[in-house]
């Protein structure tokens, strides 16, 4: 139906699908037709964990990372 009232009808007043679709894609991209999401609720917190743990590590190493620098300055600055 909504092929036939975008005018995407080819030969035999059949709906061209591959056209709607192309369409319909192009529409969510664009959120002319709403903001959508394909995921689901659970998808969505499951992926905020898995980026909270990311970020959670990140912090760790650029700790780590600090300490290995001030104790490599220190023992320069004792070597002088």
């Amino acid at each position: 139906m909504a092929g036939r009232n975008r005018g995407c009808v080819r030969a035999g007043n059949q709906v061209d699908t591959y056209r709607m679709s192309e369409i319909l894609i192009n529409e969510l991209r664009s959120a002319k037709i709403g903001r959508i999401t394909l995921e689901t609720p659970a998808m969505t917190e499951a992926e905020e964990i898995v980026v909270a743990e990311q970020r959670l590590a990140a912090e760790e190493k650029k700790k780590s990372e600090r300490g290995r620098k001030t104790l490599t300055s220190s023992k320069n600055a004792e070597e002088s």
